[in-house]
């Protein structure tokens, strides 16, 4: 029964890892692939539900960080002068 548990954590593993190889080419890969990877890592590392909890609330606002920096970082990008040529 165990290494039916552990073959079924590690090829749902791998199915994400495709996922994410896929959306490399995506116009929005930024929010997909680290979403997928995400998923992946907390399938293969956990084996406790609070250890699970924590991880994946540390992934979640880590993730939350990343996208909020990003708009306002392209915001910040897009008030600042260009210059002219």
């Amino acid at each position: 029964m165990g290494s039916y548990i552990l073959y079924v954590k590690v090829s749902t593993a791998i199915i994400f890892i495709i996922f994410a190889i896929m959306n490399l080419n995506d116009p929005d890969w930024f929010i997909w692939i680290p979403a997928y990877g995400i998923i992946a890592a907390l399938i293969l590392v956990t084996n406790n539900k609070i250890r699970k909890i924590k991880l994946f609330a540390g992934c979640f606002f880590q993730y939350l960080d990343y996208l909020v920096l990003q708009k306002y970082s392209m915001m910040l990008c897009l008030l600042s002068p260009m210059t002219e040529w």
